[in-house]
């Protein structure tokens, strides 16, 4: 997960550190839990902040099936 925001010298974006990896037959896992744990106690995260971080993940997890934006396209 990335957050971007807009600035005035370009664009600043932040790697959360948390992905989603889906595979071929639907089943998913996180990827990068250790990076995720160890900016945590790094404090790049406060715990609130991972909270939100994982409670985004699962968001989007539950919304199966992801659409992307083909669905309607025919050749």
């Amino acid at each position: 997960m990335t957050s971007r925001a807009s600035r005035p010298t370009g664009l600043e974006t932040m790697d959360h550190a948390l992905d989603v990896l889906v595979e071929q037959d639907g089943t998913w896992r996180w990827k990068d839990e250790g990076d995720f744990a160890k900016a945590q106690r790094l404090g790049v995260f406060t715990p609130d902040e991972a909270a939100l971080v994982r409670a985004e993940g699962e968001r989007v997890i539950a919304a199966r099936p992801w659409p992307t934006g083909w669905e309607d396209w025919r050749p």
